[in-house]
């Protein structure tokens, strides 16, 4: 244990041995027997520091140490400086336990309010998660939709510029179409004009007369076995039809579209005038997937005949057509077929195909 200076002898005492000032302010230590005279016990004592009317401790040195030093008033005061101080602590400790004690209840409180609040931590981190998922993925969209939006601003840009890059060909067309019509006109008042043409030039005149016919049939088919509907215009049939083939028509597609005269006991043709020759082309290709085609299922109300779309000729190409088919009928391995107003026959795969221009053309078909 520590040492400490005794306050009346000066000499070094173990704390455990001393006894202290009754104040509590002071740290002053003495010998028991340096208070008492030699006896054992161990009074209460206070210092001169500790308050000015004690008399001074005698000193341990050249002095008796007698306890007659030490009045019945200087204990007595002692005793009741004492008694004031502990009373004076414990008042103090009182309020300082009353204030910690309602410290600690509102603490306790503030901890409970925490704790409810931290119960619900993790509904709450739940939210915050979802929300930002949320947050993210409307993030994503966005710049989805912009992404779209720009798609879709420039196909819009080049679909522009491919109508107005068609409506101009369109344009060419019909001009070079009225050109034909014109021309094929001057042709035949030509050829009714001067009957004595000599037979070569007639011939020419006649192949370049059919060649420029031909070509203002290009752009049109022909649809035969599609009876008429009750109550059906020529434009609803062409609505069905192209359903039934699986194609969409756009405004401007269809130029003209009308029936010929009926033969006898059959469906009025179908002719059907398109803007270019490509359109015409897509149609033919369209119903080539789809070799058997009913009437009945481009409209429920129609008989179940089979329907047929094919190039329109000119009236030579027609006949010439009919007896190329005629003349290749025996023989089931050849097969007939037109396009862009021409005839061709073909043995098989293998084989090259033969365009008939004349019936001289015939003999050399393989048989």
């Amino acid at each position: 244990m520590p040492a400490v200076h005794c306050n009346v002898c000066k000499k070094f005492i173990s704390v455990t041995k001393a006894v202290k000032c009754a104040s509590f302010a002071c740290n002053a230590y003495a010998h028991p027997s340096c208070l008492t005279g030699g006896s054992k016990s161990a009074p209460q004592f206070l210092c001169l520091r500790c308050k000015p009317c004690y008399s001074p401790l005698p000193s341990s040195e050249g002095t008796d140490h007698s306890a007659d030093k030490i009045t019945t008033h200087t204990r007595l005061s002692a005793q009741t400086n004492m008694d004031k101080s502990t009373a004076s602590s414990s008042t103090s400790t009182s309020a300082q336990l009353t204030s910690l004690t309602a410290l600690v209840k509102d603490v306790m409180d503030e901890l409970k309010s925490q704790r409810t609040d931290l119960r619900e931590l993790p509904i709450i981190k739940g939210i915050v998660s979802e929300l930002t998922v949320t947050t993210q993925d409307m993030a994503t969209s966005v710049q989805q939709l912009a992404l779209d939006i720009s798609a879709m601003s420039t196909r819009c840009s080049s679909l522009e510029a491919a109508n107005l890059s068609l409506v101009a060909r369109c344009q060419t067309l019909e001009e070079h179409n009225t050109a034909l019509v014109q021309r094929v006109d001057s042709l035949e008042e030509r050829l009714s004009r001067d009957p004595e043409l000599s037979s070569d030039d007639g011939t020419a005149l006649k192949a370049q007369v059919e060649h420029l016919m031909q070509r203002n049939l290009d752009t049109q088919i022909v649809v035969t076995g599609l009876l008429s509907a009750p109550d059906v215009t020529v434009e609803r049939t062409i609505e069905l039809l192209a359903r039934s083939l699986g194609i969409v028509t756009k405004s401007g597609d269809v130029v003209d579209a009308f029936r010929l005269p009926p033969k006898a006991g059959g469906a009025p043709p179908l002719i059907i005038r398109f803007a270019t020759i490509f359109i015409r082309d897509s149609w033919i290709a369209q119903k080539k997937k789809k070799p058997v085609l009913l009437a009945s299922d481009i409209d429920a109300s129609l008989p179940g005949s089979r329907v047929y779309l094919n190039e329109r000729l000119s009236s030579v190409k027609h006949k010439l057509l009919v007896d190329t088919r005629a003349y290749v009928k025996p023989h089931r391995h050849l097969r007939v077929w037109t396009r862009h107003g021409s005839i061709y026959v073909r043995k098989d795969g293998a084989t090259t195909s033969l365009k008939i221009e004349h019936r001289d053309d015939f003999a050399k078909i393989p048989i």
